[in-house]
Parts: C-alpha cells; sequence; structure tokens
C-alpha cells in the first residue's frame, strides 16, 4: 500500500502474520488433556507439549519488514534533473490531513516561495467546500513545474497550490472533490495551451483539508494585467462552482538586481507625467488586532507577498522610512520602480510607482494600495 503526496512515497510495512487465537487454545487444551490421564508422561514431553502454545506469530523469516532507508539526494544538477523527469506523468492520490492537526503539505520552504492566499469558493455557496490558492515562485515553484513536465524558465508557465478543505456545518463528507477544466475565454485574454489538473480527492471528512499542485501554461505572454485567464470547476458530490484563474501582472514581474545608486537613476529618468503614478496611504488599526505601528513594521513582507517585486539591492526593510523595490516587465523588460514612504507615528504615507507603462504601473499600485488597507 503506497500513499503518494506530490512525488513523494510512503511505504507501509506489511502487517505481521497472526496465529488465530482458536487454534492456539486448542492445541493447549488437547496438551493439557493428554497429560492428566497418562501419568507416565516424561517431563521433557511435557515441556514441549506445553511450548507448542507459546509464541503467536509465525517467523517471517527473512523478510524485511521496514522500508529501505532513504538514500540522501545529492546536491548535483544532474542528479535533481534525472529525479525530475522520472516523475514527470505520474498520478498521485492528494494527502488528506485533519484541518487542526498542523502537519505541512508542501515544501519546507513553501511558505516564502508563494504569493498570499486568494479564495475561489467559499463554503456557504460551495455545499460546505472551501477552495483557495496561492502562486508558487522561485526554487517551489521550478521544482514543481518539472514534476509535472512543464518549463519552469518560461514566464508563460504558472503554478499554483490548491487547497481544499471540508467546512460543512454538519459532520457530512465531501467525495469525488476535482478540478475540471473548462472552455472559452474572454476578450483580449490569453488563454492555457496546457493545464494539468491534479487528481481527484475520493473523500473529505469533515475538518480535513488536501492541498494540490495545478499547473498552468499558457499559450503566449504579456505585460497585461489579468491577460492570462484559466476557467476551471471546483466540483464535488455537492455541486459544482465555477473558478477563474487571472494572473495579475505583480506575480510575473521578474527578479532584477540592482543597487541603491542605479535605482535612484532610475527613478529620476522616470519623471514623466504617464511615467509615474503616485497614492497616498493611511494605515489604522486591522480587523486581526495589528495596531499601525505593527502594519508599518510589516509592510514590506507584505509587498513581496502579493508581488514578485524585488527589494533594492536585496535587502528587505526600512531605511529612514522609506522602503523600495524594482523588477522587470515580463515581456518588454522595462524597469518598474517602486518607493513607499510611511512614518510610522502618524501613519500617513505614499506609495510612487515608475515605469513607461502606464496602465501596468496603475495595475501595481492599486494591487499594493489594496494589502497595504485591506
Amino acid at each position: 500500500h503506497t500513499a503518494m503526496a506530490n512525488g513523494g512515497g510512503v511505504l507501509i510495512p506489511p502487517p505481521q502474520q497472526v496465529v488465530d487465537s482458536d487454534e492456539s487454545s486448542s492445541e493447549d487444551e488437547d496438551s493439557s488433556s493428554e497429560s492428566s490421564s497418562d501419568e507416565e508422561v516424561s517431563e521433557s514431553e511435557q515441556k514441549v507439549s506445553s511450548n507448542a502454545a507459546v509464541g503467536s506469530l509465525l517467523p517471517l523469516g527473512g523478510l524485511e519488514t521496514r522500508p529501505p532507508p532513504i538514500k540522501k539526494m545529492s546536491s548535483q544538477a544532474s542528479d535533481s534533473s534525472s529525479i525530475a523527469e522520472g516523475f514527470q506523468g505520474l498520478v498521485m492520490s492528494p494527502i488528506v490531513v485533519s484541518q487542526d492537526s498542523g502537519e505541512r503539505t508542501g515544501p519546507a520552504d513553501v511558505e516564502e516561495d508563494t504569493s498570499a492566499w486568494k479564495h475561489l469558493v467559499r463554503p456557504e455557496i460551495g455545499g460546505g467546500l472551501l477552495v483557495k490558492a496561492r502562486y508558487l515562485r522561485g526554487k517551489t515553484r521550478s521544482r514543481e513545474a518539472k514534476v509535472m513536465g512543464l518549463d519552469p524558465s518560461s514566464v508563460t508557465v504558472v503554478c499554483l497550490q490548491i487547497n481544499f478543505e471540508n467546512r460543512r456545518t454538519d459532520t457530512g463528507t465531501l467525495r469525488h472533490v476535482r478540478l475540471m477544466q473548462r472552455g472559452g475565454g474572454g476578450s483580449g485574454t490569453i488563454p492555457p495551451r496546457r493545464v494539468i489538473i491534479p487528481p481527484e480527492i475520493s473523500v473529505l471528512k469533515k475538518g480535513q483539508m488536501s492541498s494540490v499542485i495545478l499547473g498552468i501554461n499558457f499559450s503566449s505572454s504579456s505585460d497585461k494585467d489579468g491577460a492570462f485567464l484559466a476557467r476551471l470547476d471546483a466540483k464535488s458530490d455537492k455541486g459544482s462552482n465555477p473558478i477563474e484563474i487571472r494572473v495579475p501582472v505583480g506575480e510575473l514581474i521578474q527578479q532584477c538586481l540592482i543597487n541603491r545608486a542605479d535605482f535612484e537613476k532610475k527613478m529620476e529618468s522616470l519623471k514623466g507625467i504617464h511615467q509615474r503614478v503616485v497614492s497616498s496611504i493611511m494605515l489604522s488599526a486591522s480587523s486581526n488586532g495589528k495596531s499601525a505601528k505593527e502594519i508599518h513594521k510589516d509592510l514590506p513582507d507584505l509587498v513581496i507577498k502579493h508581488s514578485t517585486l524585488t527589494p533594492v539591492e536585496n535587502k528587505l526593510g526600512w531605511q529612514n522610512n522609506v522602503c523600495s523595490f524594482v523588477g522587470k516587465l515580463p515581456v518588454s523588460g522595462d524597469h518598474m520602480c517602486v518607493t513607499i514612504t510611511c512614518d510610522p507615528n502618524v501613519g500617513s504615507g505614499e506609495i510612487v510607482v515608475c515605469s513607461n507603462n502606464a496602465i501596468v504601473s496603475n495595475a501595481i499600485l492599486g494591487l499594493l494600495k489594496s494589502a497595504i488597507e485591506k
């Protein structure tokens, strides 16, 4: 019996064979009756008779009941490449765990290599099924793309972690939980060329959740916000709910390492009326109990959780109440420069976004402002 999850396997050793308890007790009774009726039976024969019922396990000989030792993976690129190729096209059953078990369902660095969660189906309209998703990035995205047979170097490849959770108010079970691709696309959007649908989850009991990986390769690239669009249905035995995967441009910005002096020069060169957009922000106590100062402290982390922008000089944090980020658009390669200024004592500040693409600049501005002030 093998349980598989995201390319991994756990081998459960076979149960030990046990002699039926009725047969053992009957042999014991027979040996006891023979010794009482025949007084001339030797003491050695009585010991042999009584030992016949000792030990209820059959000898397993040289059978190995433990899984073979796991070989430590080499860090060489050739080894990791061959391992990834070996998992291409492999169908794996998703892991199902209790919601409060604390068991992680992804790689060890998944929290650093993912975006913020977004709800796709809420339980009140999904028959108790909650569906949420987040985008994979960095090494985690590359690893999962290779397992699915996709090219991680392509800007048209998008990987998402999808979580299914049974949030029914009764004790009911959800069955045949799965995703199915729908056809059709909107005007001005780019449809998928290939969609890697994860396997079905046969049973999801109350309080349980399961995590799967969805891979999408879109037919062409674009700098436009929301141009990548994939339509799917989230299905279970309680019904079907349509969902849309519309990839924001904030998830497509490419990494860019730049020093402070070059960043300042870029900002100075992008001062045209259509090259710079500015908006004020106001930090206030959030619904989760965070104060304005706590929000200010976490704001740089919030920016990289909602976008793939790179901190200037790859140093994340505040410098004289200013944090700066940079990136490149996937098709044109134009630089996207962002600065956020905010006084932690007052809670007020502004966001400045500079690039040669005014539409994308406004999209990034709206994305960050929404994330900060929600």
